[in-house]
């Protein structure tokens, strides 16, 4: 009971208003895939929706839908780019453009507005720092200069995830672990206060 309550307390004030309902919440730097939970309550069409990650010399832009392809074997039943309903999991490959092995950044955004806070929906970095942190640093989604460390993490088994009841605002909320893409336990969607809890109680689980 103590622990259900302490999560709870982690929803409601260790979640940024400002962060969106969709999460990134597990990368594979190694097979190049992204873990996506829908934490909202409607669903997401990523139709003109963008990638970017700016820290590896050229920009690298692209859209989600065009730059994207669906692992159809970890997501979950139903869950497109065109519908990525609410609590829905999408694991999804998109090359080393945007997720290098050892040094990158992506951000999910909204739009093309790559410098706007207000157009970024979620942002990850690990290795250096990135050149969007700013712009998420700007829209309370993580912290400017705070790239996640990979020392020590065994790119053959481990992935990059969100560790239980972090909010994903900065390095300290990202664990290695075993891979367990799709398999997030995702909570039912809500919305308001109960929107804060859910995305504070987002939880993982081993496959079985």
């Amino acid at each position: 009971m103590k622990n259900c309550i302490l999560s709870l307390l982690v929803g409601i004030f260790g979640t940024s208003l400002s962060r969106g309902a969709v999460v990134i919440s597990e990368l594979d730097l190694t097979n190049n895939k992204i873990e996506l939970v829908n934490t909202g309550s409607t669903a997401v069409d990523f139709t003109g929706w963008h990638w970017c990650n700016l820290v590896n010399g050229s920009p690298a832009y692209g859209s989600v839908t065009s730059n994207s392809t669906i692992d159809s074997g970890l997501s979950s039943a139903g869950a497109s780019l065109t519908n990525f309903g609410a609590g829905k999991i999408l694991v999804l490959n998109i090359g080393d453009s945007w997720l290098r092995d050892t040094q990158g950044e992506v951000g999910l955004y909204r739009d093309a507005s790559f410098g706007s806070s207000s157009s970024i929906e979620d942002y990850v970095s690990w290795g250096v720092n990135g050149v969007r942190d700013s712009v998420a640093a700007a829209a309370g989604i993580w912290t400017d200069n705070d790239p996640i460390d990979l020392t020590g993490i065994d790119a053959g088994d481990n992935t990059v995830q969100l560790t239980v009841g972090e909010n994903g605002n900065s390095a300290a909320s990202y664990q290695f672990a075993a891979g367990t893409l799709g398999a997030t336990n995702v909570p039912e969607p809500t919305t308001g206060l109960l929107g804060l809890i859910g995305v504070g109680l987002l939880a993982r689980r081993r496959r079985a």
